[in-house]
């Protein structure tokens, strides 16, 4: 086999193998995140374009999420898709050190609740994470 005839077969190889940079899936391969470390925080910065203008609180059992400027990402993501509201609350649980429940009747037909899950992991600060954005969380 000729060097060009090798240099393409490899370089055939690698396209076909996907050679790029392994992505890690949130949560992955990064240090659990516990109960105690959320009870208490308050979100401090959102990633992507739309920073929001609202508040998201956690305490031991209960979160609240308040403002007229909720990312549709966030909503959609705990009440439903179309859901929107400028307050939600209800409870929150861990389901694994990776994966947050969410339990809210905001939003919802009178007498039901929603139960919603979203990656969770800790990267020097906690992070919950929806299809466009993470929202963080401080470590202490």
């Amino acid at each position: 086999m000729s060097p060009r005839s090798t240099l393409a077969f490899v370089l055939m190889l690698l396209v076909s193998g996907g050679c790029g940079p392994t992505l890690v899936s949130p949560g992955g391969n990064y240090t659990p995140v516990t109960a105690q470390q959320l009870a208490g925080k308050q979100m401090t910065h959102r990633t992507g374009a739309h920073p929001g203008s609202f508040t998201w609180v956690f305490d031991n059992d209960n979160f609240v999420i308040e403002g007229q400027g909720i990312p549709i990402d966030l909503s959609e993501a705990i009440l439903g898709p179309g859901v929107r509201s400028d307050r939600i609350e209800g409870t929150w649980s861990l389901v694994s050190n990776q994966q947050i429940r969410f339990e809210t009747a905001s939003g919802q037909p009178a007498g039901t609740f929603r139960s919603a899950e979203l990656p969770i992991f800790f990267t020097g600060v906690i992070r919950i994470q929806t299809d466009d954005a993470q929202y963080c969380f401080p470590a202490k």
